[in-house]
């Protein structure tokens, strides 16, 4: 994410979500992802909230052939908290779902991971 403060608890930022998927070489392979504009509100000194809203691409195809990918619009929501903080910096672990409902590859893609977050 990279944006800035609105006000004290809120900031608005850039948004992007995605996953690659690749599976052996006679199955499906492809990805999902979604980027726009979210806002974070901070519901407590170490932890906040994440939603936001823009582009969903989605494709699947057999290997060795033409991927087709489909546009939509994508919805991303998810929670961050991090128990480690020092002056500006933090580190933590986030939780998101992303939604991409392009109408041709729905996916709902999942994700956990660990950030460091300068601020």
């Amino acid at each position: 994410m990279l944006g800035g403060f609105l006000k004290s608890d809120v900031a608005l930022h850039l948004k992007l979500s995605g996953v690659n998927l690749g599976f052996d070489e006679n199955l499906l392979e492809g990805g999902a992802g979604v980027g726009g504009p979210a806002i974070e509100y901070w519901i407590a000194e170490n932890a906040s909230l994440v939603a936001g809203a823009g582009l969903g691409l989605a494709g699947l195809h057999a290997r060795n052939e033409r991927l087709e990918s489909s546009r939509g619009l994508g919805v991303v929501v998810g929670g961050r908290i991090w128990p480690k903080w020092f002056v500006q910096h933090a580190l933590g672990v986030y939780v998101d779902l992303a939604f991409i409902m392009t109408g041709g590859s729905d996916a709902l893609v999942p994700q956990v991971g660990a950030f460091w977050k300068y601020y």
